[in-house]
């Protein structure tokens, strides 16, 4: 869910798709936003990272390209709902910096060339995620080899899929652990 193929590549696609969006919008304010990333992902290193991620992150969040429909709004819902995370937790989500050890290793992130498994593999994926972009896992799904595969494609959802469409997800999951269990 969510799967990260080649985070160079991934994150290309996603940002010429989301410029095109953009563009087309005839935003100005957002065009200038996007113009400031031109290099985007290329100029991602350590140091800059979180910077460049949440610039970036910002505007496909304003064009529902991170997340879809409401799917941000159902998560921020989740997390103020939860009895773990308190008001002052809530208010200093930072996503980001929670995730800096695996954001700093996923720069340079590449599985692509990874294709024989030994076991089951199954991705479960947005048809509008454009934060891991679906269509890079589509590629990839074809070339891996395994003793059972498969590439299920959730409609209505992007990123946030479990949230965004709970109902086909959970479909999907119980038909995976049904399939592999052999009930």
């Amino acid at each position: 869910m969510g799967q990260v193929v080649s985070f160079q590549k991934g994150e290309k696609t996603s940002f010429d798709y989301c410029y095109n969006i953009v563009k087309n919008s005839n935003n100005k304010k957002y065009i200038e936003k996007m113009n400031k990333l031109k290099n985007y992902p290329y100029m991602i290193n350590k140091d800059n990272v979180f910077n460049i991620f949440k610039n970036f992150r910002d505007i496909q969040i304003k064009y529902k390209l991170a997340g879809y429909y409401d799917g941000n709004d159902k998560l921020n819902k989740i997390i103020k709902q939860s009895p773990i995370y308190s008001i002052k937790d809530y208010l200093n989500f930072q996503p980001l910096n929670l995730n800096k050890n695996i954001i700093y290793y996923l720069i340079n992130y590449d599985t692509s060339k990874f294709t024989n498994f030994n076991t089951p593999i199954f991705f479960v994926c947005g048809a509008n995620d454009w934060q891991v972009p679906t269509v890079i896992v589509k590629e990839y799904y074809k070339t891996i080899k395994a003793p059972d595969k498969d590439l299920f494609i959730v409609e209505n959802a992007g990123h946030l899929l479990n949230i965004e469409n709970t109902k086909d997800y959970n479909i999907i999951v119980e038909g995976i652990c049904s399939r592999i269990s052999g009930e």
